[in-house]
């Protein structure tokens, strides 16, 4: 999906506002944010990886991202120019994560610093059904995190396994 101009609750999907209140039409695991439907994993047709490049790509998960925290090492390097973190497996593929910085409102912040990555998990209970998970990053960490909804963070597709 292309970049917007505006990343705020008022213009995320399956998301609206009344009074202040932050109410969800999908993706809904608390009582408190509308009627709940407990899908904490983004369907098919929601996954901005296979809407924009086709088939074979998905959205990471939450377990994959977690096999590259379990067994991958991390290194804070520079490729063309751009700061990120290299991650190798344990066969010597690499994979970039640029230091991509994040969209929040108008503005798009820490780049060459942080970089912010979705996963198609969303937070699951007890935390807030208003965020999602992913990856954040820096010159000193990565780690598991995520962020709202509301905010642009960057997808970094894998191919899809076969089920």
């Amino acid at each position: 999906m292309p970049n917007k101009e505006y990343y705020w609750w008022e213009t995320t999907a399956w998301i609206y506002v009344e009074n202040g209140h932050i109410y969800l039409s999908k993706y809904n695991t608390k009582s408190n944010n509308g009627e709940i439907d407990n899908k904490t994993e983004l369907d098919i047709e929601d996954d901005a990886a296979y809407v924009n490049m086709g088939s074979e790509w998905r959205m990471p998960s939450r377990d994959q991202i977690f096999e590259l925290f379990d067994y991958c090492t991390w290194e804070w390097t520079q490729v063309n120019g751009m700061n990120g973190q290299m991650v190798t497996g344990p066969n010597g593929n690499t994979v970039f994560f640029p230091a991509s910085g994040i969209r929040l409102e108008y503005d798009l912040d820490y780049v060459g610093e942080e970089g912010f990555y979705w996963s198609r998990t969303l937070n699951l209970p007890p935390v807030p059904s208003t965020g999602a998970a992913g990856i954040h990053l820096s010159w000193e960490f990565f780690e598991f995190g995520g962020g709202s909804r509301c905010n642009g963070l960057t997808v970094r597709a894998v191919r899809a396994v076969e089920e």
